[in-house]
């Protein structure tokens, strides 16, 4: 694997995961060589278990401890240097209903597990986890529904940097879509929605 600063990375497969970024879901570029290390499994969980889970990984962020040093956001105020933000128990979910926020021709993508693991997407996308393949599916298939488009249209500003936000995806009512289509509800919550976020990004 390389860098984005085209450095030859070696670093356990069980510390990456298969990565997808906005233009790819907007593109519908869902086969990825893309991969980004992930140093915890939630944000209060702690990174330095990676010393003795996958000492590469470890030594690999210890060498762009400087590039991680230079991030800018709050969030990361007081957290571990190596820590990351949007990363939770729904990150490792195998399947998922993902959007981009910036574009504002919405594409919904069913995504899977690619090549045996959860797939993870950078901090401009959204996605919403699901318990099983059927039920992604029939997320995609009520999103990509005329009453869902309909809604999108009438209350996205598609002039913003992102028209797409966690918030509009939150308001829309997937079960009231399904009773609206007269179809079973899925139950999932519309508050599930999340973003996620890559520290380092790698490319096979």
């Amino acid at each position: 694997m390389t860098d984005a600063a085209g450095q030859v990375v070696h670093i356990e497969l069980s510390a990456v995961y298969p990565l997808l970024k906005s233009s790819d879901l907007a593109r519908g570029r869902l086969a990825t060589r893309r991969r980004m290390l992930v140093t915890q499994t939630s944000l209060d969980a702690d990174p330095e278990q990676l010393r003795g889970t996958a000492p590469a990984a470890w030594a690999y962020l210890e060498s762009a401890a400087d590039r991680l040093a230079a991030r800018r956001s709050s969030i990361y105020r007081g957290r571990h240097r190596f820590a990351q933000f949007g990363v939770g128990p729904y990150t490792f979910i195998d399947w998922k209903v993902a959007v981009s926020g910036l574009y504002k021709q919405v594409q919904f993508q069913v995504i899977g597990p690619f090549h045996g693991q959860p797939v993870v997407f950078d901090d401009t996308c959204y996605f919403l986890p699901c318990p099983s393949e059927d039920t992604a599916s029939r997320v995609g298939h009520l999103l990509d529904s005329t009453p869902a488009r309909g809604y999108l249209r009438a209350f996205m500003f598609s002039d913003a940097k992102r028209p797409i936000t966690a918030a509009l995806l939150s308001r829309l009512d997937l079960d009231a879509v399904a009773r609206y289509l007269g179809e079973q509800p899925t139950g999932l919550q519309p508050s599930g929605w999340s973003a996620d976020t890559a520290s380092i990004s790698l490319l096979d």
